[in-house]
């Protein structure tokens, strides 16, 4: 069943109490208590219970929530606020905690009426039942709660959320409160913002906001208040927020206001800022704007930030015509740049050919491949043929391609049997390469036979290989071994190697487990290829869990491959964890590669805990020559931060400036 919107619902429960004056109050019968008319619930016999009747569970029961099931949208809103009207304030809690568990929409709708009725008549019991309420549903009661409360008594509710024991809720209400009590009371935040005691990072919007609410009430206050402010961020947003409704009234006085300002940082930023919000006018008002202004320098600097973007959209042709050389005759690169686009599509949306024929007659250069790429996106909106053939009138090779490029995306999209249909009507190279891999992947899913048979079919050997490898990825997902006989039967030699590698890669970061077991199905190799796999599924194993990656190379018979793998290990831990990394380089056998990678390990260690490093060196069961180079290797980081800090010490004694006044 659906039910209407909150907002609908509360106009339900006003006109439910109204109604409720005149319902009659039929017999009570032993189906238990239900706290709506027979009338209203159209139940026979069911009894409406007063206020002073009810008694928690027993008035709003399973039964009646069950029966609002049946009833229409209507029904169930007249139910529900008449059942709210008549809860006293010892049954909220009861009903709250009846109905939690009730799904949308009920639950939600009669908890939401019965919090916001509570927080009305006692907020600081419905405080007091929130701590009572594990960490999950405390969480969603206080919420509302300070919500509401705060635009009732914002200073009560501030100093009630404060009172709370938990540091988190301090960090997460202050913001709610904050929000809520800007439109009622906004002097009274901007007390809090400034005095800077809010539990929270505060955001700078929140300046905007409060300033913009107070200038509702007192414009010359909002404005006075925020000129008084030190130049910053905030003051920038406060005087914005102060002018929020003069820049859409009179968008010319609300300029000359920041211009008569003493000039500061946050002033320039917000005479910027307004300067942008020009753009929403339309082209008539735009235009008279600029030429009134007299000043070349600030003509330039309306143009710099003027975009023609709304005023341009949905305009005739002749019209966009007019825009664009009107924006041409200004000599703005910026403007040029800002607003083309919108006014190509303007051009196409009324006039395809004329649209084409005037991007074609632009010079090349930065402002032509944008009105392409504005020209190739509006006709992809209404036929992505039409974009193909458009490419095909650009004498220029480079712009062709980036037509097309600019619509793969919309191509993709179109599905398997599209994008094929679309291939045979427009065999073009460069679709081929944008497309190519993408499709066989997908297609590898649904029918692998023909996607290699269409793979056949491709110009380019590059092309060709990109599409082979999307293939092979999904085949060795679903058929290892089938995915390994692929690769030696129809894989060039030259190019096994990076496709088993390549295959590899992807599987370990979707299934460890599922790539290491593929290592048996590969065919024997020489050994610097397997060096080379186990190598990369080990960097790519301890990257995404390093826990299970050294399980597995814990498992791993001594030699070349699991020697490899353990530098992987060593080099993905060795900066979050160095003492288990040079343990695990203390186990590879071959003796260069050891030590190595105990020294490439402590190097990092000492950087962090030269101390702690010299200990695991000390106590290393390993033989004392190998030791040596260790110990020098720590001594030698500890010189290298000696002298760093000796260097940081030469500036840590600024010359201090004294102002005279």
């Amino acid at each position: 069943m659906k039910w209407i919107s909150l907002t609908t619902l509360l106009i339900g429960l006003a006109v439910g109490a109204f109604l409720s004056a005149y319902l009659e109050t039929p017999e009570s019968s032993d189906r238990g208590p239900v706290p709506v008319s027979a009338r209203t619930l159209g139940a026979g016999s069911s009894p409406v219970r007063s206020a002073e009747e009810a008694s928690g569970q027993g008035f709003v029961s399973e039964q009646w929530l069950d029966s609002l099931k049946l009833m229409t949208p209507v029904e169930g809103q007249l139910a529900i606020g008449e059942m709210v009207q008549q809860l006293a304030v010892e049954d909220y809690a009861a009903v709250l905690q009846l109905v939690k568990d009730t799904p949308p929409p009920i639950g939600p709708s009669i908890r939401d009426l019965v919090s916001r009725q509570w927080v009305q008549v006692d907020p600081h019991g419905m405080l007091a039942y929130a701590k009572s309420l594990d960490t999950k549903e405390q969480y969603a009661v206080l919420n509302l709660l300070f919500s509401q409360w705060a635009k009732i008594d914002f200073e009560e509710a501030w100093a009630d959320m404060l009172h709370m024991e938990n540091d988190q809720h301090h960090s997460s209400f202050s913001q709610i409160v904050l929000h809520a009590g800007i439109d009622e009371q906004p002097l009274h935040v901007l007390e809090r913002l400034v005095a800077g005691d809010i539990p929270a990072p505060k955001s700078p919007w929140l300046y905007q906001q409060v300033f913009a609410a107070i200038a509702k009430h007192d414009p010359q206050q909002a404005r006075k208040l925020a000129m008084a402010m030190a130049p910053s961020i905030n003051k920038q947003n406060a005087l914005r927020g102060s002018i929020q409704q003069l820049l859409s009234d009179d968008f010319e006085a609300a300029i000359t206001w920041l211009d008569s300002l003493p000039t500061d940082s946050a002033v320039l930023r917000a005479r910027e800022q307004a300067l942008y919000m020009i753009s929403h006018k339309d082209f008539d008002s735009l235009k008279a704007l600029i030429e009134s202004q007299v000043d070349p320098a600030v003509r330039r600097e309306y143009l710099d930030h003027l975009n023609l973007n709304n005023a341009a959209r949905n305009q005739s042709f002749e019209r966009a015509i007019e825009i664009y050389e009107w924006m041409n005759a200004q000599g703005s690169g910026r403007l040029k740049q800002n607003s083309l686009g919108s006014i190509v599509a303007s051009m196409v949306q009324s006039d395809k050919e004329r649209a084409a024929d005037f991007v074609l007659q632009l010079p090349f250069g930065r402002a032509r491949m944008a009105a392409l790429n504005a020209m190739a996106n509006s006709l992809a909106e209404q036929d992505l043929h039409s974009v193909v053939a458009f490419a095909d009138t650009l004498p220029n090779e480079e712009e062709r391609r980036a037509v097309l490029q600019n619509i793969s995306h919309r191509i993709r999209e179109q599905g398997v049997e599209s994008v094929v249909a679309f291939f045979s009507q427009h065999p073009s190279p460069i679709l081929e390469k944008e497309l190519a891999s993408g499709l066989v992947e997908e297609w590898a899913k649904i029918d692998r036979e023909e996607a290699i048979e269409w793979m056949a079919q491709l110009g380019s050997q590059d092309v060709f290989h990109n599409a082979q490898s999307g293939l092979i990825n999904v085949w060795a997902q679903e058929d290892p071994q089938g995915a390994v006989a692929y690769i030696e039967n129809e894989v060039e030699p030259k190019r096994r190697d990076e496709a088993y590698r390549r295959v590899i890669n992807q599987m370990v970061y979707n299934d460890p487990e599922a790539a290491i077991a593929w290592l048996t199905h590969l065919p024997e190799r020489e050994v610097t290829t397997e060096k080379a796999i186990y190598q990369q599924i080990a960097n790519t194993y301890s990257d995404v869990d390093p826990l299970a990656a050294s399980e597995w190379i814990a498992e791993m018979e001594g030699g070349e491959l699991r020697d490899v793998s353990v530098e992987s290990l060593v080099r993905n831990i060795m900066r979050a964890e160095p003492d288990s990394a040079f343990i695990w380089a203390n186990s590879v056998e071959d003796v260069m590669m050891r030590k190595n990678n105990q020294q490439r390990t402590i190097r990092e260690w000492a950087k962090q805990d030269p101390d702690a490093a010299y200990r695991a060196v000390r106590e290393a069961s390993i033989d004392a020559a190998e030791k040596e180079p260790l110990f020098e290797v720590i001594e030698s980081v500890r010189d290298e931060q000696s002298d760093g800090q000796s260097q940081d010490a030469s500036f840590s004694n600024p010359v201090q400036i004294h102002v005279v006044r």
